[in-house]
Parts: structure tokens; C-alpha cells; sequence
């Protein structure tokens, strides 16, 4: 998992295909789902690649609105 909160996967699940994910959170901060989309490495464009990462962004922060949920906070920042 990336600082943007994207997880990038390259060829490790099946050949020739990668992903991104975006963690979904519960009212505690705890991740309850995950979204993603698996598309052909060698057809996607670096583009289209950040529209995707982009859309699971997205979509995991609107399903954690959605079932109330919220991020985790920072120990470091909350002192």
C-alpha cells in the first residue's frame, strides 16, 4: 500500500494481468472491504492506469462514507 492509500500489484496474482485496490474502513477505522479492478498490463496505458487507481479511490471512499466508517487516525498525529 502506497502513502495514497493505493495498493499496485504487477504479474504477482496472474501473468501478464496487474491491479489496484483501495481499502474500504468500518466506524473504527478498521478495514472491513477492499475495492479493485485487474486489468491487462500490456493494453493499459500509464493514463489509464491512474484513472483506475483513481475510480478505487474513489469508490472506497464513498462505501466508507456510506456505511459510516472512517479512516484510521495516526497515533503519531494524535498526541
Amino acid at each position: 500500500m502506497r502513502a495514497d492509500g493505493i495498493a499496485h500489484e504487477s504479474g504477482e496474482v496472474t501473468e501478464e494481468l496487474a491491479s489496484v485496490a483501495a481499502v474500504v474502513h468500518d466506524h473504527a477505522g478498521w478495514p472491513a472491504a477492499s475495492v479493485a479492478i485487474t486489468f491487462e498490463e500490456a493494453r493499459t496505458s500509464e493514463a489509464d492506469r491512474e484513472r483506475c487507481a483513481s475510480a478505487v479511490r474513489t469508490a472506497a471512499e464513498e462505501i466508507t462514507r456510506r456505511l459510516g466508517g472512517r479512516r484510521p487516525t495516526d497515533p503519531a498525529t494524535t498526541r
